[in-house]
């Protein structure tokens, strides 16, 4: 197993690579009917967007365990994309700190893995946001 730190060069391209796939609808607030959705939209997709610009990307290459003994750096400031050597699921833990890419992931899954990944640091954020204000 070995860590690589992207460059912060890698980093930027690697975020600029999820913004233009990023769907349209998801960083423009639809017109609903319900002003509150739009506005909860518009804040989820700001704090997408906060989220791309600060989160920290580490890589591990060729992880030959399974998801659930890979041990995080448990820092919510980075997203720690694991490379598995085996082929399988690829997924997502539910705090969006850790993403685990099967070797046969497809370049369309992948990129909708590190999508939710980003979603939902911002959802938990943003619960975390709310919670400190009351």
């Amino acid at each position: 197993m070995s860590l690589f730190r992207p460059t912060p060069l890698l980093q930027c391209l690697l975020l600029i690579g999820l913004l233009a796939v990023w769907p349209a609808q998801a960083r423009t607030p639809a017109k609903a009917a319900k002003p509150a959705k739009a506005q909860d939209d518009a804040r989820l997709q700001k704090e997408i967007e906060q989220q791309l610009r600060t989160t920290t990307v580490n890589t591990v290459m060729d992880y030959p365990g399974e998801p659930d003994t890979y041990r995080s750096d448990a820092r919510p400031d980075t997203l720690e994309i694991v490379f598995m050597t085996r082929d399988g699921k690829s997924e997502v833990r539910p705090d969006g700190e850790v993403l685990f890419l099967a070797a046969d992931v497809s370049e369309a899954d992948q990129q909708t893995l590190i999508a939710r990944a980003f979603k939902l640091r911002a959802q938990r954020a943003l619960a975390a946001a709310a919670a400190a204000q009351h």
